[in-house]
């Protein structure tokens, strides 16, 4: 980033110290507020902008993930403390995970999951597009007593068995193929 002037570096201070408001800023200068709008939109103007908001949003991050550690180290509730991990855990997730298996290609290779009748479908589910699914929300929580006893001092046996997730837009399939009848002996 290229050196302010002095005008600019302590315009700018100003304006940040306003909370960013430009009727704030050109009440408290004089200035016209269309000349602030032309000042602030100088590439070199932008530069320190761009720096200043993604400073802020790392402090925030930072912030966020100091109280969830926090949380995760003093919380007496065993559930808080895998709210926090979760949180956590997908915080500090940079790529999305690919899926363990293909995705189904006819409606029968998973029965009931693309039958738009079915609750369970992914087009009338309100949580089509969600980050987790019930599948990697299953992994996660298998991980969950790992990571609480290296945190939080303890074992797996403190902790009951993981139990796969159900959402409520993926409920146990009710559809009579995905719960065959038992074998019969001949």
């Amino acid at each position: 980033m290229n050196p302010l002037t002095d005008t600019d570096k302590s315009l700018l201070a100003l304006y940040l110290d306003l909370a960013e408001d430009f009727y704030a800023l050109a009440q408290q200068t004089g200035h016209h507020i269309l000349d602030l709008y032309s000042w602030a939109a100088q590439p070199h103007i932008q530069a320190y902008l761009n720096f200043h908001h993604n400073h802020t949003r790392h402090i925030q991050d930072r912030d966020a993930r100091q109280t969830l550690h926090h949380v995760l180290t003093t919380a007496p509730s065993d559930v808080e403390r895998r709210r926090a991990a979760t949180t956590l855990l997908r915080a500090t997730r940079t790529t999305p995970k690919p899926p363990l298996s293909p995705a189904p290609t006819t409606p029968h290779s998973m029965p009931g999951c693309l039958d738009p009748s079915m609750p369970s479908s992914p087009a009338t589910s309100p949580h089509a597009n969600s980050a987790i699914t019930p599948q990697q929300a299953t992994e996660l929580a298998a991980l969950l007593p790992a990571l609480l006893k290296e945190i939080a001092g303890h074992t797996a046996a403190d902790l009951p068995p993981p139990q796969p997730v159900q959402s409520p837009s993926n409920p146990p399939s009710r559809h009579p193929a995905a719960h065959p009848p038992p074998p019969t002996a001949h």
